[in-house]
């Protein structure tokens, strides 16, 4: 119990958390530099984006390491939905230093500030990213947030993952997938589908399974094509 508060206690101290911020950043934009990328399903995405059409881009919380090195975001608002947990902070410090912006997810309680932030976001023009199943699980399990939040705002959701050829499986609840340098890199778009306005049980449901299965597809496609297949 002792060693777990003292753990506990380094990994919220200020040294510790800004040495491993700094070697998160280091580490995953040397991955991104060292890998041959090549992209998958974009076109229809691309153009939506140039035309100012509105899109919620979601990715499972395992793939979220390169998740926005899609592309360069200065000419394009990019917000994410991100935990305060101290490990989310890691991950997302390095986004900001890459000019995307960050709405905190309370780790547990009521989200609807963050998402009413998020509905004016993209309703202003922005794309907003997040991870359905954060940000603490069920591991690949979409909670309501990303569809509830695109049918307000009247956007597309948007299926998408990353993945490498050389890479390790954490054993993290969310079975996080960390890149290695030196392979072949794939980003991947799934289709969109826009959410109806008005939202029943039954609908919010049936939207919710349609986006884990469309997760679960690219995921594994992105893992194929990586590989080599």
């Amino acid at each position: 119990m002792r060693l777990k508060k003292l753990e506990k206690r380094i990994r919220k101290s200020a040294w510790f958390q800004k040495t491993t911020r700094a070697f998160y950043a280091r580490y995953i934009r040397f991955v991104y530099r060292t890998t041959r990328w090549t992209f998958h399903g974009h076109e229809a995405f691309d153009a939506d984006l140039a035309a100012g059409v509105p899109h919620v881009l979601c990715c499972w919380h395992s793939r979220i390491a390169l998740s926005t090195f899609y592309r360069t975001w200065e000419d394009h608002p990019f917000y994410i939905l991100a935990s305060e947990h101290e490990d989310a902070r890691i991950v997302t410090s390095e986004m900001v230093g890459r000019g995307l912006r960050i709405i905190w997810l309370k780790t547990s309680g009521d989200n609807r500030v963050a998402i009413r932030e998020a509905v004016r976001a993209v309703r202003g023009g922005a794309l907003v990213g997040l991870a359905p199943d954060g940000p603490l699980g069920p591991r690949e399990e979409v909670k309501p947030g990303a569809i509830i939040l695109a049918s307000m705002a009247r956007a597309a959701v948007t299926p998408y993952a990353f993945s490498t050829r050389w890479r390790i499986v954490l054993k993290t609840w969310d079975r996080f997938v960390l890149p290695l340098p030196f392979g072949r890199g794939v980003f991947l778009m799934g289709e969109s589908f826009t959410p109806p306005a008005r939202l029943s049980q039954a609908a919010l449901d049936a939207q919710c399974a349609k986006l884990a299965a469309a997760l679960d597809a690219v995921s594994a496609e992105a893992d194929r094509l990586a590989d080599g297949g």
